[in-house]
């Protein structure tokens, strides 16, 4: 005979579900693993109703984060970012341009970026123009432009 309860899932649970997520699963698991953990709640009448609130409160919040980040990367794509560094031969770079300083030059010019949301793969060495991602909200990306000149 297989029991299980219902449990509302408050954070995304690999192989189970997602946040906001009903699912089913035996009273052990939730009882022991997933409730203390603050991972889930048992799904009452209460708990359901209190959360469908929380969630379109979640979801309002949601769509005006997404818009910020439409507009975020709109304005960010607009932007060029230029860097002069001295460089040897075959514009070989004496000192790299990394993402913390790509991150800092980006808050001077008003955004707010946390360098490890910019998806730069390592170092640059070389002057050149480089495409550079930035992750800014879910799955909103944009694409910024660095120019690295040689001085």
């Amino acid at each position: 005979m297989s029991r299980s309860i219902q449990v509302i899932l408050l954070q995304d649970v690999p192989n189970l579900g997602s946040r906001g997520r009903v699912v089913a699963v035996r009273p052990g698991f939730a009882r022991n693993y997933l409730i203390p953990r603050g991972l889930a709640v048992r799904a009452t009448e209460a708990t359901l109703r209190q959360f469908e609130n929380l969630r379109r409160t979640f979801e309002q919040r949601s769509l005006k984060a997404r818009s910020e980040a439409e507009q975020m990367k709109a304005a960010l794509e607009a932007e060029v970012l230029t860097i002069t560094r001295r460089a040897g031969r075959e514009d070989l770079l004496f000192q790299a341009v990394t993402r913390d300083e790509i991150a800092r030059l980006l808050t001077q010019r008003g955004f707010r970026v946390d360098r490890r949301s910019i998806l730069l793969p390592g170092p640059i060495k070389r002057a050149g123009i480089y495409e550079v991602p930035v992750h800014i909200y879910g799955d909103v990306r944009a694409t910024l432009r660095l120019q690295v000149q040689p001085a």
